[in-house]
């Protein structure tokens, strides 16, 4: 099995010359930074897997066991608790963060701003409470369906890295 080059998606990928061929293309980043993956076998658990021989960290809880913990700590209208899943340096994006803090933009950044925006939204939502309808793993990332006190639909889609919330943005269902 030689080399096979091509040139793809801006990456150069090449076949793995002493592996056994499964059909697809092993991509060599070019990229100085580009990040290695989890492995695709254990993704959504916490420790360490193996992939093609080198040792990957695994980023995301377990996405069910997330998510019910996630909604109990809201209902529970627990801030420090769900606080607790986020990173310090946490970006978080929210059509309710543009309406309860309008000169954020709708961008909250870090983890006090987060916490005074819920802070102030659980104070002018007294009767908060939500109800999980799904949730969707993918790579690093959970997202959560879940409908509101008030019958609004949310997809709420949280980016992982090394365990805690790096990127969160709430997503409203429009009418």
């Amino acid at each position: 099995l030689g080399h096979h080059h091509a040139r793809f998606g801006g990456h150069h990928h090449r076949r793995i010359p002493d592996r056994p061929s499964l059909g697809f293309l092993t991509t060599t980043p070019l990229e100085p930074w580009s990040a290695p993956r989890p492995n695709l076998l254990t993704a959504g658990t916490r420790g360490q897997g193996h992939v093609c021989g080198r040792l990957w960290a695994m980023t995301a809880p377990e996405p069910r066991t997330f998510a019910d913990q996630w909604i109990k700590a809201w209902n529970e209208r627990d801030v420090e608790a769900v606080l607790a899943y986020y990173a310090d340096d946490v970006v978080f994006t929210s059509p309710t963060a543009l309406r309860v803090v309008p000169q954020s933009g709708g961008t909250v950044g870090g983890k006090d701003a987060l916490r005074r925006y819920w802070t102030l939204a659980l104070e002018g939502n007294p009767d908060l409470q939500f109800e999980l309808l799904a949730v969707y793993a993918g790579i690093d990332t959970i997202a959560l369906h879940y409908r509101n006190q008030q019958g609004g639909l949310i997809i709420e889609v949280l980016t992982f890295l090394d365990g805690l919330v790096r990127v969160g943005h709430a997503t409203h269902l429009q009418h």
